[in-house]
């Protein structure tokens, strides 16, 4: 009896055994994940970037939009025509002249006045006027003066040849050289210069395309980003007279109906030539735009055209 009860019990024994043995096989062990599930969410198909609609129709001769955040054209009409530069030349002469003299070096505006030519553009400078550097980038960019380009054209020929006696002629020829080598050196392949303030001459020419690598090469300076920002400035000449220059450009004139607060820079031109010029840097922190256009009809059309196409762009 007693074996017949051990021999049930073993029996049990090894029953539970197996149970268990077949439930723990059956159950996964518990794993705390180390991080958790990715869920994998289906890949839309590739769209194409918005696109701008059609460039609502302008006038100008020549025109571009560039987007500098970006780095691209966002249009471009006739921009490798050749146009007169007018006073967008400035830029350039403004490039140079910082490259070469210092904003608070003392200068005296002397004959070189003589070789402007009828019915320029002036800051009004006469000889014996001594001002500085940066005094006369102001009259320059802000007043639009060829007379203030070529004091700072002759000063800087004689800095570059360390000639401070090379006559008036030789030195805007030597800076004329600088300055077709200058803009080379920043990709102005189709452009051609022969004075320092963009007199019109059929030898003399750029293209909308170079315009716009002028411009962000002349953004690198800060100073001429703070003069062309400018609408208008009291100055007063080492030598003691004052004048208040104003600019050219109606975008920075609060009282103009042409007025934007965007419009940050850069500069005016106007010859019979070229018909009236304007290259605008735009900035409202979600654009940067350059856009430039040339041969408008009027004064106003310029800004009517530019207007247009900035808000063509930032629409």
């Amino acid at each position: 009896m007693k074996n017949t009860i051990s021999l049930i019990a073993m029996l049990l024994i090894f029953t539970i055994s197996l149970s268990a043995c077949s439930f723990l096989q059956m159950t996964p062990p518990t794993t705390v994940p180390t991080e958790p599930a990715t869920i994998m969410e289906p890949t839309p198909p590739p769209t194409d970037p918005p696109t701008l609609p059609p460039v609502p129709p302008i006038d100008a001769t020549a025109s571009i939009v560039y987007d500098l955040k970006n780095h691209k054209y966002l249009h471009q009409q006739s921009s490798q025509t050749k146009i007169a530069p007018a006073s967008i030349t400035k830029l350039l002469t403004a490039c140079l002249a910082l490259d070469h003299l210092k904003t608070d070096d003392a200068i005296t505006v002397g004959s070189e006045l003589n070789l402007l030519q009828p019915n320029s553009s002036v800051c009004l400078l006469a000889p014996g006027h001594r001002l500085t550097v940066l005094d006369l980038l102001y009259g320059l960019l802000l007043q639009s003066g060829n007379d203030a380009a070529y004091t700072l054209a002759v000063n800087v020929a004689r800095k570059d040849t360390a000639n401070d006696n090379m006559g008036n002629s030789d030195a805007v020829a030597h800076f004329i050289t600088m300055m077709n080598a200058f803009a080379q050196e920043i990709g102005m392949k189709n452009s051609h210069f022969v004075s320092p303030d963009g007199y019109d001459t059929p030898e003399q020419y750029v293209t909308a395309d170079d315009v716009l690598l002028l411009a962000m090469k002349a953004k690198q300076y800060p100073v001429i980003n703070m003069i062309t920002a400018t609408q208008k400035k009291d100055m007063k000449f080492l030598s003691g007279e004052t004048i208040t220059w104003t600019s050219t450009n109606l975008f920075l004139d609060p009282a103009s109906a042409y007025h934007n607060p965007y419009v940050v820079g850069m500069k005016t031109g106007t010859t019979e030539n070229a018909g009236t010029c304007l290259l605008t840097s735009y900035n409202d922190g979600d654009y940067d735009l350059i856009v430039f256009v040339a041969g408008c009809k009027t004064d106003d059309s310029r800004y009517v055209e530019t207007s247009t196409l900035i808000t063509w762009a930032i629409q």
